[in-house]
């Protein structure tokens, strides 16, 4: 897909695989694709001559465990090249080279950050090597499960993600977060689990948005305009007129004690504190979609 972009620019775009590696592998594939996506598409956009290397091989002493390899997923270009001193915050929000960058190339940084925090729920790391007007690599390490096609290998969690026997095509959902990056979080995670969700930036949007009928609203709780407490009063106020009851998860960076019982005391049915778990939102979401009853019963906690 990326052939065409490279060309145009005059760019060689290969991939290299190591024989070492074998054939099939257990893995979010969707999940790689789009950090291999982000890592590709920010190579072709600040190289201007040369070529770009992807590369898969196997980690040095990489072996977990029987069946688990430490993947190493790499990236090299031969474009402008990243400072030193600027190298250990690109992966933080809105991050660029310089302003100088920003103007010429565009962007604001959150592709890095949401790829390392897409690689960090897969249990793995990335990085970046750079020398200025020489080039980057970028590469990240994702532990994957050697897939005997003969023989069904469960998954080495324990522990594995709940499902919900409701088919996921029917339910909707709707984000309201304000801060991209957690709003692309948030987004991909629920991809992940298989639902597809609508989102919006902020607390009005989210009492407009959600005349729609939705079955869960994951509400962040600080937002501008109208925040998530305040968008849940409205909401509730609608609903009491014999609207849908929607089921309405609060979300906070705060851990605090009484942030739960905020919660419910602004009629959300329940809390989820940030840094938001997969694990944690997929027992959410079955907890509250496993049957009717839950979405639209009165909170009576």
């Amino acid at each position: 897909s990326f052939t065409p972009q490279a060309e145009k620019k005059g760019l060689d775009l290969s991939v290299e695989i190591a024989d070492s590696l074998d054939r099939w592998w257990i893995g979010d594939d969707f999940r790689i694709q789009q950090v291999l996506s982000n890592l590709i598409s920010n190579a072709l956009k600040f190289t201007e001559r040369g070529k770009i290397t992807v590369t898969i091989s196997l980690v040095d002493n990489s072996k977990i465990d029987d069946s688990t390899r430490n993947v190493r997923f790499q990236v090299e270009d031969t474009g402008i090249g990243i400072p030193s001193q600027l190298q250990p915050s690109l992966f933080q929000a809105f991050t660029q080279a310089d302003s100088s960058t920003t103007r010429q190339y565009g962007g604001t940084g959150l592709g890095l950050t949401i790829s390392r925090r897409i690689v960090e729920l897969m249990d793995g790391e990335i990085d970046v090597e750079s020398v200025v007007d020489r080039g980057s690599i970028f590469w990240f390490t994702i532990p994957l499960t050697v897939a005997n096609i003969n023989t069904s290998i469960p998954p080495k969690d324990s522990n594995p993600v709940p499902t919900v026997t409701r088919p996921t095509d029917t339910v909707k959902i709707l984000v309201a977060e304000d801060y991209p990056d957690n709003s692309n979080l948030l987004l991909f995670m629920l991809n992940s689990l298989n639902y597809q969700a609508d989102s919006v930036v902020n607390g009005r949007e989210a009492v407009d948005q959600s005349a729609q009928q939705y079955d869960i609203i994951l509400m962040d709780c600080q937002m501008p305009e109208l925040d998530g407490y305040e968008a849940t009063q409205l909401i509730r106020q609608r609903e009491a007129k014999g609207e849908h009851r929607t089921c309405i998860v609060g979300l906070t960076a705060n851990a605090m004690a009484g942030d739960r019982q905020k919660c419910l005391d602004a009629g959300m049915d329940d809390y989820m504190s940030k840094p938001i778990d997969l694990d944690k939102l997929a027992s959410v979401l079955q907890k509250w979609l496993e049957n009717e009853n839950n979405v639209n019963r009165n909170n009576s906690q």
